[in-house]
């Protein structure tokens, strides 16, 4: 595929990372990162975000354990707050750490750019970002140095080769995030091969991944140099072991049918217009309470009041029922006019200015103004009994 991608077939240097090395005792930690080592990886990924103190603690035993010549990654997992990096940043500077991803959520932008101030080690993330789109304002901003973008969350092929481009274009090093499965390894290979910045692969350590290693087999191997090149079979070197697939149908009982799908939502319509109508029942309490205290202050100008009620909804459960409810009980209720809209000055529902004590009751309303009228529509007024 990188052929089609206008690649090379050239070495991509790959780092120990998946599932792996996390937070664990630092002299744990220390051993597992030099079986990595001795397998031939030349920079290896530490799951930090646990607590500052600990996450320092185990990156300097691995620093001490495999020495200045190999490289150490770390990466939060958006576990992170700005004191954590302020308390962190130091000693990651001082273990020259090749960078510190994801240490806040995707979206938490002012976040990054505050941290780029907090020390020399550079920031990456990128996983969690979604099409070209996203990538824009988290390029633009300046806090990351190292692009990262998942294949299997962000686009696909297509437009994960649009975000290398724009990372090409700012001089950042692209640096995918690889998923769990084999396919997907498979894939970033391809696409590392036919960047113009390319940087790290990762390869997945975890001891025990089927989805790696029974859906089409490891699909790299690491050289002397601990990288890796891309398959010079068809398509994405992966033949698809359609058995191991056959073998793990997604389950019956997690899949909706199309009547499941249509109970849900109108379970989820009726309680939108229970809510709406408790809304507008609370609303005429409040009211009422409100209008009881004006009449007391000011009884000769109480029928000229005006009680207001804007609805946001206006559903036909809503137009039929709640709004004719709304106009009868208030208006009979207080004795005092009120209009009900959809917005600000587009009344929906009048009901008749009463005279002045004794109140008169009122039968409900029956008009109820669309609120996608563009001209002005008539309006019945709620009959009234003495």
């Amino acid at each position: 595929m990188y052929r089609l991608l206008g690649g090379a077939s050239k070495p991509i240097k790959a780092y120990a990372g998946g599932i792996s090395l996390g937070w664990q005792p630092p002299e744990s930690l220390a051993q597992e990162a030099l079986g990595y080592i001795a397998r031939g990886y030349r920079a290896i990924k530490l799951r930090v975000g646990d607590n500052p103190r600990d996450d320092v603690a185990r990156a300097t035993a691995v620093r001490e354990a495999v020495g200045d010549s190999i490289e150490i990654l770390v990466d939060a997992n958006t576990n992170y707050t700005l004191d954590d990096v302020r308390r962190v940043m130091p000693a990651y500077d001082e273990l020259q750490i090749g960078w510190l991803e994801e240490p806040f959520p995707a979206q938490d932008y002012r976040s990054y750019q505050t941290a780029t101030s907090l020390g020399t080690t550079p920031l990456a993330a990128g996983e969690n970002h979604y099409t070209r789109f996203e990538f824009i304002r988290l390029i633009e901003d300046g806090a990351i140095s190292f692009v990262q973008p998942d294949l299997s969350k962000t686009g696909g092929v297509t437009e994960t080769m649009r975000i290398a481009a724009m990372a090409s274009a700012w001089k950042l090093p692209f640096n995918p995030h690889t998923s769990a499965t084999g396919i997907n390894m498979a894939a970033t290979i391809n696409v590392l091969a036919s960047v113009d910045v390319p940087g790290y692969f990762e390869g997945d350590v975890a001891r025990n991944n089927p989805f790696r290693d029974e859906v089409g087999g490891v699909p790299y191997a690491l050289d002397a140099d601990g990288c890796v090149k891309p398959s010079e079979t068809v398509g994405l070197g992966v033949e698809i072991n359609e058995a191991f697939i056959n073998g793990h149908p997604l389950s019956r009982d997690h899949v909706m049918s199309e009547p499941q799908r249509a109970e849900i939502a109108a379970s989820a319509m009726r309680l939108v217009h229970v809510a709406s109508r408790a809304l507008l029942l609370l609303l005429i309490g409040a009211s009422s309470v409100l209008a009881q205290v004006a009449s007391t202050a000011d009884p000769d100008n109480y029928p000229n009041k005006t009680i207001r009620y804007i609805v946001p909804l206006s559903t036909g459960r809503v137009q039929r029922h709640a709004g004719p409810d709304l106009c009868a009980k208030a208006s009979g209720g207080m004795g005092v006019p009120v209009v009900v809209e959809n917005r600000p000055g587009g009344g929906t529902l009048i009901a008749p200015i009463p005279s002045p004590r004794p109140r008169r009751m009122a039968t409900p309303c029956s008009a109820w103004r669309s609120r996608s009228a563009r001209t002005p529509a008539s309006t019945r007024v709620c009959p009234t009994t003495p």
